[in-house]
């Protein structure tokens, strides 16, 4: 839910694209044509980023910091 997405630790960025999607999409004042799911550009879709351990060059996965595991995001496109 919006509330519960608020509370969390969000950067101010994406506090600001959430409040421009959630206005977009509940304020009357844009027509919304429709919603596109892109791929994450941050991991390629995957949801997660891999990097090298330098000591045992074993992967290491990470959670991706752009998506959070989602692999992409929503787009709104408006008029």
């Amino acid at each position: 839910s919006p509330d519960e997405w608020w509370n969390d630790a969000a950067g101010s960025k994406d506090k600001e694209r959430f409040l421009r999607v959630h206005f977009a999409e509940t304020a009357g004042v844009l027509t919304v044509l429709r919603f596109e799911l892109q791929a994450c550009r941050n991991c390629g879709g995957k949801g997660v980023t891999v990097t090298q351990d330098a000591n045992s060059a074993e992967e290491v996965r990470h959670i991706c910091t752009q998506c959070n595991l989602a692999g992409g995001e929503r787009v709104v496109i408006c008029k």
